[in-house]
């Protein structure tokens, strides 16, 4: 069972993300699959593919089917854009939530991989290792995606991405500090005197943390409200679906098959655990609130709000 890192060749700021672990984690070449080599450690891979991942559907299965190895969860190095052009590092889960949608960016109409449940550690994780190396030169703003884009995979993944422009994607300290990330988070170097050791072993062990996974609904592409309740309760996150999901469907009762995906999707990664939905309440009007309440009550998931996630074991206090 090894957890799969996915670099594209085809973008910058994966194969300087790739090449920053390379420098900071010795990785064998452990073999071939379909012409490019895999790099592993520990229980670790590391495979490239010829382009861009968003189009390379059931990478997972193909991996396996190569390897005789299965894979826990998928983890996809890539670069980020935004108008802003804003320093940024970023994560978030995949898949198209709208059903309708023409799949420019890879993926399925409708289909969401299962989350990645590190997503809710590596955030905090993210954020102190910022931190820990912060200067007077750069200030890295750190963000929480909502669920978007290919590739299609049957395993639980998430992407880890440079932005927001071609300086940032080449650039090695950004990468750096992903590989730091990445290398204490995957468990591959010890924890440092400096870090919150229970967030670090959420990281490699995210079930090892306590309460629901909460399904996160509302707001923009960034999710600042959703990373808010993250930083504050320490909860597994799910998928998170951006008010826009709900904006591309003229009818209001279509809005429930997004939320039936992610549900179905969260699921698949949670291990038998209760899942809920925290709303961005403020993005939406009250007779809009009002309706995704009660789809969700259809589909039997409790709407809560921060102040009752807290009320479970955390190894984060308010």
């Amino acid at each position: 069972m090894v957890t799969l890192l996915i670099v594209s060749e085809g973008d910058v700021a994966s194969t300087n993300l790739r090449d920053r672990l390379l420098e900071r984690i010795e990785m064998a070449i452990v073999g071939e699959v379909e012409g490019r080599v895999v790099f592993g450690c520990q229980k670790i891979r590391m495979w490239s593919v010829s382009d861009s991942a968003l189009f390379e559907d059931k990478i997972d299965r193909r991996y396996s089917e190569a390897t005789g190895e299965s894979i826990t969860d998928a983890i996809f190095l890539s670069r980020h854009s935004a108008a802003s052009g804003r320093p940024c590092l970023s994560i978030h889960p995949i898949g198209l939530l709208n059903p309708l949608a023409e799949p420019k960016f890879g993926g399925r109409p409708g289909r969401l991989p299962p989350p990645n449940l590190r997503i809710s550690a590596w955030i905090r994780w993210l954020g102190e290792v910022t931190s820990h190396r912060k200067s007077g030169k750069l200030a890295w703003d750190v963000s929480l995606e909502a669920t978007h884009h290919g590739p299609w995979l049957d395993t639980p993944s998430m992407f880890v991405e440079i932005g927001s422009t071609e300086a940032e994607w080449v650039d090695p300290e950004p990468a750096r500090i992903w590989a730091e990330v990445l290398a204490i988070g995957l468990g591959l170097e010890p924890i440092p005197p400096w870090a919150s050791r229970d967030l670090v072993e959420n990281c490699i062990s995210p079930l090892s943390q306590k309460g629901p996974i909460v399904l996160c609904i509302g707001g923009g592409h960034y999710a600042p409200r959703h990373a808010d309740m993250v930083h504050r309760t320490g909860s597994l996150l799910g998928h998170i679906i951006p008010g826009w999901a709900f904006s591309e469907m003229k009818n209001p009762d279509d809005w429930i098959f997004p939320i039936r995906s992610a549900l179905e999707s969260t699921r698949l990664a949670a291990g038998g655990r209760e899942i809920v939905v925290h709303l961005d309440r403020k993005s939406f009007r009250s007779s809009e609130r009002q309706h995704i309440v009660s789809l969700c009550a259809s589909l039997g998931l409790l709407v809560v709000r921060s102040r009752d996630l807290l009320n479970h074991d955390s190894d984060t206090q308010p």
